[in-house]
């Protein structure tokens, strides 16, 4: 529907005047699609399958190795999400947390804790996407393909 409609077209040549003029460009591109999807989607696969096409087409355009750009989409598509709050996993662990304290035995012991309480915990998603936003400035394990 996106490309019918125009919108991916549109899209590429926005993001072609204004950012991906270069390698670096582009692949802060790929990192701000896949964010921006998984903002708007927090379920990760649906994100990677909306903008996977303007990807492709990004990584085509500026000879970004095929491994490159599928990493970055999948490292920022699997980390950025855990920083939002209406993430899968936040949700199901509050509702798991719910239910034991719901129970006697494990009334006294157990907290529900809200995002904002466990978001400084949340060490794998915000460590992921800062060595990613590092592997696209500093150019780390770029190749050409």
């Amino acid at each position: 529907l996106m490309a019918e409609g125009g919108f991916l077209a549109a899209m590429m040549d926005w993001l072609d005047r204004k950012f991906a003029q270069t390698r670096r460009g582009a692949e802060g591109s790929i990192v701000a699609l896949t964010s921006f999807s998984n903002l708007c989607v927090s379920v990760n696969t649906v994100a990677m399958i909306t903008v996977g096409p303007l990807i492709n087409e990004l990584r085509k355009r500026h000879d970004i190795h095929p491994h490159r750009s599928a990493n970055l989409m999948d490292a920022v598509s699997c980390s950025f999400p855990t920083l939002l709050p209406y993430a899968a996993s936040i949700p199901a662990a509050a509702a798991i947390h719910r239910q034991l304290k719901a129970q006697e035995q494990y009334s006294e012991i157990v907290p529900v804790l809200t995002w904002a309480q466990q978001a400084p915990f949340i060490f794998y998603g915000m460590t992921l996407f800062v060595v990613m936003i590092g592997a696209v400035l500093t150019g780390w394990g770029r190749k050409t393909g």
